[in-house]
């Protein structure tokens, strides 16, 4: 009987003109979708990996010159562009993706696509992972609505029950219909894109990102079973088409946009944004007083050069056998290294704040949950994006190291300092580690999967005396 009411339910579902209109949506979204992520990735893979080799080479070919002339010379370090991140962009267009190289000045993440598109641009960029996180949903919403209300507005419920199957078993087979119909749609999508995105592997591991595919293919079964029980219990439970849908969408509508919004707008008051000028009065404070606060720059001078007059055995700056400049320099940023630390140490700690706020009140819709997860699958979540400052900006002083051990001793640099300087190479977390900073999002997931199932069996069993 099952078998029967499940194949009912997919002719029902193929002949609604309804549901195929809205497949018809999602197709031509999807094919949208694939192509600015094509897009994407042809203009940003090539362009960043052509940009950082040729800034590397102009910086090893700048000639001549004092080195620490040569430093302010400098190149780009870019954030490695991925094959998942053309399915899902994350945060990488709001808070950048280029990082500039210079080994006297502390560096900060650069190029914010969001700063140079239009206000439409704003309202968020269609990929993928915009289309698995929201419209598919919504989709699911459409579909099971009226999968029971139907049936009791049409009077055909006590029809079934008179039968031998009851309201469990009902249950079961209308959600393994729908359950079938979202397979597809969403195999067809995530095949589609894999293929699509490995013609042209752009120098990547295809392997990895095969294993990011079908970590994110078996996260989107939970997700969307916990939305489909959700569907079918509301529809069975309200018994009316219209009231199921208002219901539905409602629930959609506050979990897509009003929890973000809320939950957002909340981490930002209680964690406020530290503005560029109150950072600069920080950095300046701390260069002139010290980080105590009373260890001026002319003190720290003064006790530097005692220290090198002291180590060197001499009684002035010019009896030393090396370049005192030089090793002041180096000195020197190696304290502003511990200022900047402090400073944007805040600063990232208050995102890595309020970010966690904002996963907390997942609790209070899954879409949060599944699209940080969607994110850190992809590597374009706040961690990776933290990840990568840091690893720049370690690379940073490890030029300015090589460069002022060098000025120590010399006072014109050529090719051969120039190429001693690495080139910049960053390695992103592996799909474990990004799983992992995700514990609380598949946690959160699979707590509304929990939910979803004691929601059903309850109504399941409130509407079993109608046997």
């Amino acid at each position: 009987m099952i078998k029967y009411i499940i194949k009912k339910e997919l002719n029902d579902i193929v002949r609604n003109k309804r549901i195929l209109f809205f497949l018809g949506i999602i197709i031509f979204l999807t094919v949208i979708a694939l192509y600015n992520g094509k897009l994407y990735l042809n203009s940003h893979s090539h362009m960043f990996g052509k940009a950082q080799k040729e800034s590397y080479e102009q910086f090893v070919n700048q000639g001549e010159k004092n080195p620490h002339s040569g430093a302010h010379y400098g190149f780009y370090a870019f954030k490695p562009i991925s094959l998942m991140s053309a399915l899902e962009r994350g945060i990488d267009e709001y808070l950048g993706t280029v990082f500039w190289m210079e080994a006297h000045k502390q560096g900060e993440v650069k190029v914010k696509e969001i700063n140079d598109s239009s206000s439409l641009r704003r309202l968020g960029f269609l990929n993928i992972g915009y289309i698995l996180q929201f419209i598919i949903p919504l989709f699911i919403f459409v579909l099971t609505y009226s999968i029971f209300s139907k049936e009791w507005e049409n009077g055909t419920i006590k029809m079934l029950l008179s039968t031998k199957i009851d309201i469990k078993h009902l249950f079961i087979a209308k959600f393994i219909a729908t359950f079938i119909i979202i397979l597809v749609v969403v195999s067809f999508i995530l095949i589609i894109s894999a293929l699509m995105f490995c013609i042209n592997n752009y120098g990547q591991n295809v392997i990895d990102f095969f294993a990011n595919i079908v970590t994110l293919f078996l996260f989107l079964i939970l997700f969307y079973s916990s939305l489909l029980l959700i569907g079918i219990s509301i529809s069975l439970w309200l018994k009316k088409s219209s009231t199921s849908l208002i219901t539905l969408v409602a629930f959609w509508l506050v979990g897509v946009f009003l929890v973000p919004r809320f939950s957002s707008e909340i981490a930002n008051n209680i964690y406020p944004n530290i503005t560029s000028i109150k950072f600069d009065e920080q950095v300046k404070y701390y260069s002139q007083n010290g980080l105590d606060g009373k260890t001026t720059y002319k003190k720290r001078s003064k006790k530097m050069l005692q220290d090198v007059l002291k180590k060197y055995n001499v009684k002035s700056e010019k009896e030393l056998p090396i370049n005192f400049s030089g090793y002041r320099i180096q000195k020197s940023e190696e304290y502003s290294a511990k200022i900047f630390d402090k400073c944007f140490g805040d600063v990232f700690n208050n995102f890595k704040k309020q970010n966690a706020f904002v996963k907390y009140s997942s609790v209070f819709s899954p879409f949060i949950a599944f699209r940080d997860l969607s994110m850190s699958i992809a590597g374009t979540d706040l961690n990776s994006h933290l990840s990568f400052t840091k690893k720049t900006e370690e690379h940073r002083r490890i030029i300015q190291k090589i460069i002022n051990d060098y000025y120590e001793k010399n006072s014109i640099a050529n090719i051969n300092l120039w190429k001693s300087v690495p080139q910049f190479k960053h390695n992103t977390f592996s799909l474990v580690s990004r799983l992992k900073n995700s514990g609380l999002s598949i946690a959160v997931i699979l707590v509304w999967l929990f939910i979803s199932t004691v929601f059903s069996l309850n109504i399941i069993n409130k509407n079993t005396v109608l046997k």
